[in-house]
């Protein structure tokens, strides 16, 4: 795998653990393992992570890539869960013999919260800018980067092709319409809302207070 830190059953304790089990029977079942890595690996050569310096300490990847998106079939659950446990392992408020006392470093009472969120706990970028890597949660960030560009893929998939690049952010309602409603709106003066909904074809809608 081109990312070693993903492979739970490494060649060192497939030899021992051959020991203990049949070595035919601990192969088949690395074999499964591996499979569920390399369909990491697969999504990984497809995202360029190589313009951050953080990524050339955790993968080991080989030159561009031009393709990058959505898995061509979808994972079934327990490869999901799998790499979305490893992945919280790299985040610093999951390292073994830590207790963080950053703002952004999660720390979790209820281990029934903890599983539902898959040990992911971490706060994600910098200081203004919440796309930015977040040096103590490489597993988070590096989920972020994925999930944009997969968010991007199946905008184009939806006909949105000339999308250059996405956030994906957790919003209610309110916030999402503003956003929204930012986005598509020219930036003109406060002053003049009504020439700026005729400027984008849109309905005014007056609301009065009571």
């Amino acid at each position: 795998s081109t990312w070693g830190l993903l492979i739970v059953m490494n060649a060192q304790n497939e030899e021992l653990a051959s020991k203990l089990v049949s070595a035919a029977y601990i192969t088949q079942g690395a074999a499964s393992v591996h499979s569920r890595d390399n369909l990491l690996t697969s999504l990984l050569a497809q995202v360029n992570f190589l313009s951050f310096p953080v990524w050339r300490v955790l993968c080991v990847m080989v030159g561009d890539v031009i393709q990058r998106g959505l898995p061509e079939r979808g994972w079934d659950d327990p490869t999901i869960q799998y790499i979305l446990h490893t992945i919280a392992l790299m985040d610093s408020n999951n390292f073994m013999g830590n207790v963080g006392v950053g703002e952004r470093e999660g720390r979790v009472f209820s281990s029934l919260i903890r599983s539902r969120h898959f040990s992911l706990a971490h706060g994600i970028g910098r200081s203004g800018d919440v796309s930015e890597v977040q040096p103590k949660a490489a597993g988070s960030s590096l989920l972020t980067t994925i999930t944009r560009h997969m968010a991007r893929h199946a905008l184009s998939i939806a006909g949105f092709k000339k999308v250059k690049d996405v956030v994906v952010l957790p919003m209610c309602t309110g916030m999402s319409l503003t956003l929204v409603l930012l986005s598509i709106l020219p930036q003109v003066p406060e002053n003049t809302p009504k020439k700026r909904k005729e400027k984008k074809r849109s309905s005014l809608l007056v609301v009065e207070f009571r």
